[in-house]
């Protein structure tokens, strides 16, 4: 049974922030109830749907998660699930004062069911909403790549196009990777070394678990191998770059930037993601295990002040990605993942730029003061979102 929230403003024609109350945020999500238990169903997101409401709770704000089928857009309400210490439990809401997108499944967004309701959702919420959907790789690297100081940055990118296009692309980079356009967590991504015989090792990531390695003796050979892959999803093909490795183990960076209360971008966490023995991606979900930067850095650079200085360069270059997303993006975004890989030399370049970082509500080896700074971040960016909103709104009824 589906409770109604005591507090019901949208009957008097205002959001909670306008009614004066505390402000309201809606954290989309794929939440699964469970009509036996009547609970969510348990899964990995679930401690940080609940730390992002204590997070709130601690503004002085209610916030509430909700999947795409359960909004009500002529109702404006939103069958919702409140946190309330022990577990969640179902409440109807009004339509939040702001919407925090964390529907980290893109199974789910290409449902072509749910692709009217959340295209609805975004016009509704315009401004309100943040890091709505997932970026497109390509698009990402058109964005980056129209400001001249990322050039250098960027490896090498096409978009997959002709047979013999790709075949000119593996002559002109000995080391390339074939990614798809929506794909997330490193599944999907093709390795492929070309050696001087003309032969082509591969390694694809079919799975977050599973790495399929394997030789063709020619492009010929490789082309039909991932021929129907190809038909079913669009790719674009990078430059590979050669990252330091630490006992033979590959690792980029991942810095945090995001929003906080006044709109700033800030860094809220650095650190390494080492890849596992015989993968070539270090998504943590896929076996990659998150270190401090230092601990790799250390015993690759000893020098204290060639370290000082790239980890300044990571700062700036960070700044940078999040200033040039800011500009291109036509919706509002509270946060960054930006994966930085480092060569053997010290170069830097951008891998990877996630619209939905990962995060986990608590750490065995890092600060949890940055874990608990990364949920309350979101929430203070909300909260930012919504006071704006509500100031351009009476400026316009003024």
């Amino acid at each position: 049974m589906v409770r109604e929230d005591s507090v019901s403003p949208e009957r008097h024609g205002g959001s909670r922030a306008e009614q004066g109350g505390s402000i309201s945020v809606g954290i989309l999500c794929n939440a699964v109830w469970n009509p036996r238990t009547k609970r969510l169903q348990s899964n990995a997101d679930m401690a940080n749907w609940s730390k992002l409401i204590e997070q709130a709770r601690q503004l002085n704000m209610r916030a509430y998660v909700f999947r795409l089928q359960d909004v009500h857009f002529e109702e404006r309400k939103i069958d919702a699930y409140e946190w309330n210490e022990e577990h969640f439990s179902p409440v109807k809401i009004p339509f939040p004062d702001v919407i925090y997108d964390q529907l980290a499944s893109r199974k789910i967004e290409r449902n072509p069911g749910l692709q009217k309701r959340r295209k609805q959702l975004s016009e509704t919420f315009t401004s309100r909403l943040f890091n709505d959907g997932f970026f497109d790789k390509w698009q990402v690297y058109e964005w980056l790549s129209r400001d001249p100081t990322l050039i250098p940055v960027l490896p090498a990118t096409k978009r997959q196009s002709g047979v013999e296009a790709a075949r000119k692309f593996l002559e002109r980079h000995s080391i390339a990777f074939w990614k798809p356009i929506h794909g997330s967590l490193g599944v999907g991504i093709i390795r492929l070394e070309r050696h001087d015989d003309g032969s082509i090792e591969y390694h694809w990531k079919k799975s977050r678990e599973s790495v399929v390695h394997g030789k063709v003796m020619n492009f010929e050979e490789l082309e039909k191998k991932f021929r129907q892959r190809f038909k079913r999803r669009q790719y674009i093909w990078q430059e590979g770059i050669s990252l330091a490795a630490v006992n033979g183990r590959s690792f980029d960076v991942r810095i945090l930037m995001q929003r906080d209360g006044s709109g700033a971008w800030k860094r809220t966490k650095v650190f390494a993601r080492l890849a596992r023995k015989g993968d070539f991606t270090s998504n943590l979900s896929g076996g990659g295990e998150a270190c401090p930067l230092d601990s790799l850095l250390v015993p690759l650079w000893p020098d204290k002040a060639f370290r000082r200085r790239l980890r300044q360069r990571l700062n700036e270059l960070a700044r940078r990605v999040v200033q040039q997303m800011e500009s291109e993006c036509q919706t509002p975004l509270g946060e960054l993942g930006i994966d930085i890989g480092v060569n053997q030399s010290g170069r830097l370049f951008v891998i990877e730029v996630n619209s939905k970082p990962h995060k986990s509500a608590s750490t065995e080896t890092g600060r949890q003061d940055l874990v608990d700074l990364s949920f309350a971040r979101p929430m203070q960016f909300a909260r930012f979102l919504a006071k704006s909103s509500l100031t351009v709104r009476e400026a316009g009824m003024s």
